[in-house]
């Protein structure tokens, strides 16, 4: 079986371990006084355990997979380097295999305090770090820019409306990620769950992103509007496409939609929109680099508004400042640059 990038399914998740994870993290973990875990957020107690059930998902369709066997057995040396390179393989990005990695470091640490993790260690030392500033310079693209993309994806499925499919329905969706995240750059685990009338609420005639403080990796509110031009296009998706994707069998809350008519997933959110900026650009723009994106770009064309830019990515402006504003490299000529600088005095008002 090849692996596709999936996590493993929930009804084959091992149970004992499960509830000896849960046990172990978060508030009434046993060990909450001096634990591992003792100081972990829920946001990451929750990445760390989907990380390692995308783990688990590689091991079944690897044919390695055994519910019963421990955490220290089951991972092994030989199976974290094929692992990394089947990720690799899948054109993962370097931040992705390397959270993955350290996710299996925690999980072990957790569940297996006592077994030898040095292998993990080296493994984590020789991976390209996430973050690295040249890597991220070499892919971004302006916001104006990757909103230009979306529209324009959506607009090919319009030009197509007298004969719409499934397939096109999945296009506009993407489309539209990829203009509202270039835009409101949630994180994707945020973005990927929004359900209707509870992220994605209409107060009067504006509809707005709203994610309360335990939804979030700082514990902060988002309290957002979505972009005024995108208000059409999310409401023709609402209205139309999503209900081509739901079909008569999915009848949950969740805002995005696969075609195989379930909700989608983080890792398929992910994929598809790697590979759209990768058609488009020719380098893959991963979602968490749109956060870098209007960090950038509002410091570049709008020097001036650029402290809002947290409010948007969920930041203090201090970290925002420090780990998404890249734009100190640029020429400060570049905010004149002839066809991105139109974009982005057409798009301005949709930045704020």
């Amino acid at each position: 079986m090849v692996w596709d990038g999936k996590s493993l399914p929930k009804e084959l998740l091992p149970i004992r371990e499960i509830a000896r994870w849960k046990s172990l993290t978060g508030p009434t973990a046993i060990l909450a006084d001096d634990g591992p875990a003792a100081d972990w957020r829920k946001k990451t107690i929750e990445l760390t355990w989907g990380n390692y059930t995308s783990w688990l998902g590689w091991l079944h369709a690897s044919g390695c997979y055994d519910p019963p066997e421990r955490p220290e057995v089951r991972i092994t040396a030989d199976r974290v380097v094929s692992f990394i390179r089947a990720m690799r393989e899948r054109k993962n990005a370097a931040a992705t295999i390397y959270l993955r990695v350290l996710a299996l470091e925690r999980v072990m640490a957790v569940l297996a305090p006592d077994a030898d993790r040095t292998f993990l260690r080296v493994i984590l030392r020789n991976l390209p770090q996430p973050g690295n500033a040249a890597a991220k310079r070499a892919r971004l693209q302006e916001t104006a820019v990757l909103v230009d993309l979306g529209i324009r994806l959506m607009e090919s499925v319009e030009a197509q409306k007298a004969n719409l499919t499934r397939g096109l329905a999945t296009l506009y969706r993407d489309g539209l990620q990829i203009a509202l995240l270039a835009l409101r750059p949630l994180r994707c685990t945020n973005f990927a769950v929004m359900e209707l009338g509870k992220n994605l609420v209409l107060r009067g005639d504006f509809w707005w992103l709203y994610f309360d403080a335990d939804e979030t990796k700082n514990a902060g509110v988002i309290d957002v509007p979505v972009p005024a031009a995108l208000v059409r296009w999310l409401e023709n998706y609402l209205t139309l496409y999503r209900g081509l994707l739901t079909g008569t069998r999915y009848s949950g809350t969740r805002v995005w939609v696969s075609y195989r008519f379930t909700a989608q997933e983080p890792n398929s959110i992910y994929d598809r929109i790697t590979m759209r900026t990768e058609d488009a650009f020719g380098r893959a723009i991963n979602p968490h680099l749109f956060r870098d994106a209007l960090a950038t770009s509002l410091a570049i064309n709008d020097p001036e508004i650029v402290g809002i830019s947290h409010v948007m990515l969920g930041n203090g402006v201090e970290t925002c400042q420090r780990y998404y504003n890249l734009a100190r490299t640029h020429q400060a000529g570049h905010r004149l640059n002839g066809a991105i600088a139109s974009m982005r005095d057409r798009l301005h008002q949709k930045f704020v």
